[in-house]
């Protein structure tokens, strides 16, 4: 109910609607819920933010654990 409220409040305000959809992955069941008249979201558009849901892992911290792998994306 706390999401569904925000999504009122800060609809308006596109950076702070943006991160909580992309933070809590509701990426896909927002597109479901748009209107046909709306301005459509290209495919290749939707693919390449949802394989971004992971932050780039800092090059310092990569040089320090030569084991660790950047994420997906990066």
């Amino acid at each position: 109910s706390v999401v569904y409220e925000r999504a009122y409040e800060f609809g308006a305000e596109m950076g702070t609607r943006w991160f909580d959809i992309f933070r809590l992955q509701l990426l896909p069941q927002v597109i479901a819920a748009r209107n046909a008249l709306e301005t459509p979201i290209s495919p290749s558009n939707l693919a390449n933010i949802q394989n971004k849901y992971y932050a780039p892992i800092p090059v310092n911290e990569m040089l320090k654990n030569p084991k660790w792998t950047q994420n997906p994306g990066y």
